[in-house]
């Protein structure tokens, strides 16, 4: 019997138990997963994922185009983000068993950033984040975190983000309210961030980690 799966947006996990078909088609096939745009904070761990369905699947990533040497997992695992981290990304991915079909992933572009807004602000009150804390830090996931904020100081709202820059939870503040508590339950296992913004719009962040 003939197969025609070319044209597709089929991964290895599709075309491997067809392989054995006397006559089958399938390349080409569309690049894997979704092109995308994140932001990462400097020295802050960061993970770019390319893993696709197979069983027999190899990964090399690729950064402006060139390989990046030692890159052949399916995750792109930054322990500590650098300024030249900024660029393209994409992951070229081959399989042990539909030999003669490489698959690409779509290009994810990072952005470098030292706060979550991508502003890098012109004044920081040293003294004002030594005053932020967070406890327990880590946390176990599902119990409850607290946040300490200095007395002096309006704190209008404490965001948190997730390591590729996108926000939680958002929490609006009361004047003089200088403990602030949420629950990590509904938060996956991860490195996370809070940003508190003052009242002249300044905003200051601080990493927890839920585990």
């Amino acid at each position: 019997p003939w197969l025609y799966l070319q044209n597709n947006n089929f991964t290895f996990e599709d075309i491997e138990p067809n392989i054995y078909f006397d006559t089958l088609y399938y390349i080409p096939q569309d690049s894997v997963l979704d092109t995308d745009t994140l932001t990462a904070v400097v020295d802050s761990p960061f993970v770019i994922s390319s893993k696709i369905g197979g069983t027999a699947n190899h990964y090399q990533w690729y950064k402006n185009g060139d390989s990046i040497t030692g890159a052949t997992d399916s995750v792109l695992y930054f322990p500590a983000v650098a300024w030249s981290d900024s660029g393209f990304y994409t992951c070229r991915i081959t399989n042990d068993i539909v030999t003669d079909l490489t698959l690409w992933r779509h290009t994810v572009t990072l952005w470098v950033t030292d706060t979550l807004t991508g502003v890098r602000p012109k004044t920081q009150d040293s003294n004002f984040k030594s005053q932020i804390s967070i406890l327990p830090n880590p946390v176990l996931r599902g119990e409850t975190v607290f946040v300490e904020l200095p007395e002096e100081y309006y704190c209008r709202e404490l965001r948190i983000y997730g390591v590729a820059g996108g926000q939680v939870m958002a929490i609006p503040l009361q004047r003089n309210r200088t403990v602030i508590k949420f629950s990590s339950a509904g938060l996956e296992h991860g490195v996370y961030f809070v940003k508190v913004v003052v009242g002249d719009g300044r905003s200051y962040v601080e990493k927890f980690v839920v585990y």
